[in-house]
């Protein structure tokens, strides 16, 4: 019974929900309170699962370190001088 209400969850988010959000709807839609580790394996047996997220960008670039910033409480960046 409980495997079948996992996979009904799981094909009506057509293959996105993972066992967090399966484990949310079961307990908002049929008041099952059930453990996390149980729905994953379930889950895991059943042999379904969620596609990778998307990856995020970073803020950091590798060649140039992170972005710095400035306020008018720290002091500015220096200035170049011309030499000569």
């Amino acid at each position: 019974m409980l495997a079948d209400a996992i996979a009904d969850i799981h094909a009506r988010s057509r293959g996105t929900y993972g066992i967090l959000r399966v484990k949310a709807a079961l307990e908002i839609e049929q008041g099952l309170i059930v453990n996390t580790k149980l729905v994953k394996r379930i889950m895991r047996e059943l042999g379904i699962g969620v596609f990778p997220g998307r990856r995020r960008a970073t803020r950091t670039s590798r060649m140039h370190g992170p972005v710095k910033t400035w306020s008018s409480a720290s002091s500015p960046p220096p200035v170049p001088t011309s030499c000569g």
